[in-house]
């Protein structure tokens, strides 16, 4: 499926809120929301909120989502309350399977339908009345079957919006933890939440043991259906051709839900071919809704919101970066990578587990020893919850860090979750950041054991070559796991075993020269 994720605020979030329904009164969260700030709006403490909404990770809440603002009732009267009003909202969604370890699972909604006459009986039929592919037919109407003329009087879809659930935590099916009951009380997760993150699974039976099972996702809405192969990356968008480097976009169209290349086209006075040119690296075929698309290029414009980067494309190449730091273990992972003589590309931030100041002597030692400095914000956010001035204050507040510490300023920025969206697209083409996602994960994060942490890397590059593919892997340096096992295993894991070649996430997007890496203070 498309990895070039916008997690825009999705009103059917507020179908599958954890526990809101069961108490009065509720509060739905907005866009530009986070905790502290609803807690002054409501006069309330944090411990209220939290305890009202046990289970919720307040620091992750989205938009659309509903959270409680009162103690709650009895939890089966609330079970009932959602489970009816989910059944009685919700259209006829199909799930889409993805390859085993992917952390997406795309369901299609119906926006449109038709229905089959004498004439209009066949599949092939529909398609034509209605311009659509074969895939997306099949796609939004998993149980018709096209081998066969269609019954007068079938419904079916001719168009459908996407909404992609990207799971963010996992827990694996143990002996003991063997049930989706068993799941959902442990994890805090409604019976609507568990089903939808976990298509797959089948809760009439006993989860067999070892099953990766998802217990905290976030939504994404698409205007069609995803590809479920993995995306080729590319670096940071390219400008149009032009001789002024003043030159920018005039005007965005952003993308709408159920949009189509016509609407888009119809809207800008522009044809996809002209789009396309202002446009470079910008994937028309699978636009989603938030998606800011430039149609007017000149004198003054704003610059293009940068091309999420999910892989290397230097084939062969491997980035294991480190996210999180610098921290009390960054000094000895420095030492183990010297003795490899392996560069890698450490993602910082300001004040999360570890303050920075604290810890400048391990990023300039990194520094200085030749590994690429990156910037993950100076509080760990989820950005989309920030107004864009909270955004830009939390990013700017680390860029003085790094000019206090280093002297210079990254150019190269990854989101904590991994989440972003328009506004943090605009920010970031504002400041000049290349966004750098991952495609391997460790999930160091999940603090479990390094027997799991080894099986995730080798379940999720199975059947990959370094004659084909290039890979940007997702590691903490604030886990002892991490550094004293994980890290010594992996590197010869990835380099010896694998042959795939290390290095930091610039080199293995084709830039090699630190130089390029970094930009002196701002003015």
């Amino acid at each position: 499926m498309k990895q070039h994720l916008l997690l825009a605020a999705v009103s059917a979030l507020s179908l599958f809120g954890l526990g809101a329904a069961t108490c009065s009164p509720t509060y739905t969260v907005v866009s530009g929301d986070y905790a502290w700030l609803i807690e002054q709006k409501h006069n309330i403490t944090h411990d209220q909120l939290q305890g009202w909404n046990p289970g919720v990770n307040l620091t992750l809440i989205f938009p659309g989502e509903l959270l409680c603002l009162g103690p709650n009732s009895s939890s089966s009267s609330s079970s009932a309350t959602k489970t009816t009003h989910i059944t009685t909202t919700t259209t006829t969604l199909s799930t889409v399977s993805l390859p085993t370890g992917s952390p997406y699972v795309t369901r299609y909604s119906c926006t449109h339908y038709s229905t089959s006459t004498s004439s209009l009986n066949t599949c092939a039929k529909m398609m034509s009345k209605y311009s659509v592919s074969s895939t997306n037919f099949a796609l939004w109407n998993p149980s018709i079957n096209c081998s066969k003329n269609l019954p007068t009087g079938t419904r079916v879809c001719f168009s459908a919006s996407t909404v992609v659930y990207k799971c963010g935590h996992y827990a694996t099916a143990t002996s003991s933890l063997n049930t989706c009951a068993k799941m959902m009380s442990k994890y805090s997760v409604s019976s609507a939440n568990f089903a939808l993150w976990n298509p797959t699974i089948n809760c009439a039976k006993n989860i067999a043991s070892g099953t990766r099972v998802c217990f905290s996702a976030a939504q994404v809405a698409s205007s069609g259906p995803s590809s479920a192969s993995s995306t080729t990356s590319t670096t940071s968008t390219p400008k149009p051709t032009s001789t002024n480097s003043a030159d920018g976009c005039l005007a965005f169209y952003t993308v709408k839900s159920g949009d189509g290349m016509w609407a888009v086209e119809n809207a800008t006075g522009k044809t996809q071919a002209q789009l396309s040119q202002i446009n470079p690296g910008y994937d028309f075929n699978n636009m989603q809704p938030g998606d800011m698309i430039c149609y007017s290029w000149g004198l003054g414009g704003k610059p293009l919101p940068p091309v999420p980067i999910f892989g290397c494309n230097v084939t062969g190449s491997f980035s294991i970066t480190f996210d999180d730091g610098p921290g009390a273990y960054t000094n000895s992972l420095l030492d183990y990578l010297a003795k490899e003589q392996v560069k890698t590309t450490f993602f910082i931030n300001g004040n999360n587990t570890f303050y920075i100041y604290d810890h400048a002597d391990a990023l300039r030692a990194a520094y200085n020893a030749g590994h690429q400095i990156a910037t993950h914000g100076w509080y760990h956010l989820n950005n989309t919850l920030l107004t864009e001035a909270q955004f830009r204050e939390n990013i700017l507040r680390l860029e003085q860090a790094f000019v206090d510490i280093l002297g210079v300023i990254p150019k190269y920025y990854r989101p904590p979750y991994g989440i972003y969206n328009p506004m943090v697209l605009g920010v970031l083409a504002d400041l000049g950041y290349h966004l750098v996602i991952w495609d391997i994960d460790s999930e160091d994060w999940l603090l479990e054991n390094f027997s799991k942490e080894q099986a995730q890397y080798t379940q999720q590059l199975a059947g990959q070559s370094y004659k084909s593919s290039a890979h940007i892997s997702l590691q903490h340096d604030i886990h002892p796991i991490t550094v004293q096992q994980l890290a010594p295993w992996v590197i010869p894991y990835v380099r010896d075993t694998l042959h795939y070649k290390l290095m930091p996430v610039a080199s293995c997007l084709g830039d090699s020269n630190p130089a390029n890496w970094y930009r002196p203070p701002r003015t």
